[in-house]
């Protein structure tokens, strides 16, 4: 399946159990590859979906058949731990949290399609930059970044992890990325 058949769409109440069952997929595999920035019962949660739904935030990627397949939030909120980073935290962009594709649909662009979701959300709304964060050992989410053209920050601790920008909080290691959206 090309990414061209996937369909981006915000998310909405009905969608929580199947992205749920996604998560539950995930982690797992996430786990199994020393990649503990999420971990089943932790984070992230339905609750942490519900509060992205009531937020705007929240969107799903789905195929020809309807079937969730993705999920992102975009948000525009930057955490307070990127003023590590010498980000000016006041000023508007859009930052994904929490994206995740269905093992099954992993590899056929979906996420690469979610993450120009939040490029072409910062072009609408006149923001100069998509910041991210991943585990430092996360190579397909740096790949994909690189691949877009996100340039690394460096490392920054954020609620415990460490995100490249470069950053260190406890065991965990994150990478931090912006995009700048030319004007």
């Amino acid at each position: 399946m090309a990414n061209n058949n996937i369909n981006i769409r915000k998310g909405i109440y009905t969608d929580l159990d199947y992205i749920e069952e996604i998560i539950n997929l995930v982690v797992p595999i996430m786990n199994n590859n020393n990649n503990f920035q999420w971990a089943s019962n932790v984070y992230p949660l339905r609750k942490d979906f519900e509060k992205d739904i009531n937020d705007g935030i929240l969107y799903v990627a789905c195929n020809n058949n309807d079937e969730i397949v993705g999920v992102i939030a975009l948000d525009t909120s930057c955490p307070i731990e990127y003023k590590d980073a010498g980000c000016d935290i006041n000023e508007k962009c859009i930052i994904p949290h929490r994206l995740a594709v269905h093992p099954n649909f992993q590899g056929k662009g979906i996420a690469l399609k979610l993450m120009n979701k939040a490029i072409e959300l910062a072009i609408e709304n006149k923001y100069k930059y998509v910041r991210v964060d991943t585990n430092i050992i996360n190579d397909k989410m740096q790949n994909m970044f690189n691949k877009i053209g996100f340039n690394c920050l460096g490392e920054i601790k954020l609620i415990g992890i460490i995100i490249i920008l470069y950053y260190y909080y406890y065991y965990y290691y994150y990478y931090y990325y912006y995009y700048y959206i030319n004007s």
